[in-house]
């Protein structure tokens, strides 16, 4: 909770700086909007969805790891100098790819962690696998409830759309922020990033280095997804436009990145069917507590 207000701060800051009269970055006060946890199925789906807790998880990403943590160990002992891989943690090798991250994000450091995996392609891309593999089957089109979760969030954009081409609304943006667990499913009903085939711990060859759901890429730290209303002065008035961490991206809904309100709003309807109650059984939960 507190990083997605600090998430929401910082992006305010940049966008305000400049406009107003407060310090000598000039930023102008903004409020945040930040509704409650247990209550909020726009953005915190994943935790207020009782179908997606009790979810059987895959076992995939355990299998792969169990099977190539011998040749991980092997990998970085060579990389660190050790003579015995045994002296290295399991613990280690799950958590390199964080350790990375987070160097990199509060140190701004590569020398330590980061220097590990960079040192050697084949652990990078071994390890890149792995964190992709869990992330496929628990927030990505492995679970049959995240391919679906942001419909909710999808919704919001297309009425909010509507109210200002029916001219109700002088809205000029809406800003939501959180973590990965709700960028990734958003991706997953837009349909950006899927493989011709799911993802599995026997996967082998080009799958493990050219595939499209490749996290680094997809939800980096800082991702965004920008779905922005165009009037054009010529051809149809209204457009609509995709982005994916500042880049315009081709979707289903819009194949060529950029498509006129009409076939956007065609393609997407047979989504909009679905509501978040439904997909997590939100009113069979309700129903059950007024019983107890």
């Amino acid at each position: 909770y507190q990083r997605r207000v600090h998430g929401a701060s910082a992006l305010l800051f940049g966008v305000f700086e400049g406009h107003g009269q407060v310090g000598l970055s000039k930023f102008q006060p903004v409020v945040i909007e930040s509704p409650a946890l247990a209550n909020d199925t726009l953005l915190y789906f994943h935790k207020n969805c009782p179908k997606y807790a009790h979810e059987e998880r895959s076992k995939e990403p355990r299998l792969w790891l169990d099977a190539m943590l011998p040749t991980l160990k092997e990998r970085i002992a060579v990389v660190i100098g050790l003579a015995s891989a045994e002296a290295i943690p399991d613990r280690l090798v799950k958590l390199l790819p964080a350790l990375c991250a987070f160097d990199i994000a509060i140190y701004n450091d590569s020398t330590r962690f980061c220097a590990i995996i960079e040192a050697d392609a084949i652990l990078n891309d071994m390890l890149e696998y792995s964190e992709d593999l869990g992330s496929f089957w628990k927030k990505g089109y492995g679970s049959s409830t995240s391919r679906i979760f942001a419909v909710e969030l999808l919704r919001d954009f297309v009425e909010s759309a509507r109210g200002i081409l029916q001219g109700s609304s002088s809205l000029l943006g809406s800003f939501r922020v959180a973590h990965a667990e709700t960028v990734l499913p958003l991706l997953c009903i837009l349909d950006i990033g899927r493989d011709a085939e799911f993802l599995f711990s026997n996967t082998s060859g080009t799958w493990l280095t050219d595939r499209k759901w490749r996290t680094s890429y997809l939800s980096p730290f800082g991702a965004n997804v920008a779905m922005v209303l165009h009037r054009c002065s010529s051809g149809e008035e209204w457009r609509v436009e995709f982005l994916l961490n500042e880049r315009t991206v081709m979707t289903p809904l819009c194949p060529e990145g950029i498509c006129g309100w009409s076939d956007f709003e065609r393609r997407v309807a047979p989504l909009l069917v679905h509501r978040i109650e439904d997909i997590c059984q939100l009113r069979k939960s309700a129903e059950v507590v007024d019983e107890l």
